[in-house]
């Protein structure tokens, strides 16, 4: 089983989600008599898989328990009502990301889209990017890196190795596997082996729970 930590950490216990569109939270327990704050790094096997911010816990006999928000947590600020003129989106976006300490990914979409009068309505963070994703026709979410990230999907394979079907719910289109599934994210398309067929799955949301005996990943179609 893979070694989960943070901040150098041992992670006991964890759920994490990650939705198609949003910001990602994790709760996790941790080994340890220091209370993280701040920015933290979860790891897997040494390698920093998710970035994320503290915004909740306490330490009770060792251990620590809290939660996590992706990137630096500043789309859950309030940000005031704003008018644009002569602008473009991306100065939109700039704003936002300046106001609330996020950190655009490096292959965001074109967000050069002209906004001649933009006005900017009072509201969280999340709220003002996605208004700003609407009118842009885009997808966003905060990835497992902690940067935002606005764009059109374009649903990569995902690379699997060691991964085994439990669980499907054909109903509501819900796949849980569990191996070496730590790496899965929304927006990519994951081929789930049955034993009726082979389903070539696009990744919707994301629950990773890690438990001390196995770590599992329920997978939520996104069509």
């Amino acid at each position: 089983m893979a070694e989960v930590t943070l901040n150098a950490a041992a992670v006991t216990r964890a759920t994490i989600h990650l939705p198609r569109v949003g910001v990602w939270c994790a709760d996790v327990d941790v080994d340890t008599e220091t209370a993280p704050t701040g920015r933290v790094s979860i790891a897997v096997d040494g390698v920093a898989r998710w970035s994320g911010t503290v915004v909740a816990g306490e330490v009770q006999h060792g251990l620590w328990r809290g939660r996590l928000v992706g990137g630096a947590g500043g789309l859950r600020a309030a940000l005031s009502a704003r008018a644009y003129r002569s602008a473009t989106l991306a100065d939109v976006l700039a704003d936002v990301l300046a106001e609330t300490g996020e950190t655009l990914a490096t292959d965001a979409g074109d967000l050069r889209t002209s906004a001649p009068l933009y006005h900017r309505a009072a509201g969280t963070g999340a709220q003002a990017v996605t208004e700003l994703a609407r009118a842009l026709g885009y997808t966003w979410r905060v990835r497992a890196d902690g940067t935002l990230w606005l764009g059109a999907e374009t649903w990569p394979d995902a690379d699997l190795s060691d991964v085994t079907l439990i669980d499907r719910d054909p109903v509501r289109a819900i796949y849980t596997l569990s191996g070496d599934t730590l790496a899965f994210v929304p927006g990519q398309v994951v081929l789930v082996r049955d034993e009726a067929a082979d389903m070539a799955v696009r990744v919707g949301d994301v629950r990773h729970v890690v438990e001390p005996e196995a770590v599992t990943s329920t997978l939520w179609s996104a069509a």
